[in-house]
């Protein structure tokens, strides 16, 4: 999948909606773009089959975590539980 960061992921939301997002990436000057086209398509699934249908139906919706790549995770010291956090 050919990725144009400033470029939409799905009908509502653009790629940097999904990545760079959080309080941690807002802080910090660190690449979070994915390295794996895998993570590229499962972030495109995710926009497309549950964000998009959710924003269309109840409206505005503010991501405040999207996609973290390690060196992101790195540096995400505080309300992290590894065992039981479910993010995709």
């Amino acid at each position: 999948m050919l990725i144009d960061k400033a470029g939409k992921c799905s009908q509502e939301f653009y790629w940097r909606d999904l990545i760079e997002c959080g309080h941690t990436y807002q802080e910090n000057t660190i690449c979070n773009w994915p390295k794996e086209e895998a993570s590229y398509d499962a972030i495109h699934d995710l926009a497309i089959n549950i964000l998009d249908p959710i924003k269309q139906k109840f409206g505005q919706i503010k991501i405040t975590y999207g996609f973290c790549s390690f060196d992101l995770q790195r540096l995400i010291n505080r309300n992290v539980a590894p065992k039981l956090d479910q993010h995709a």
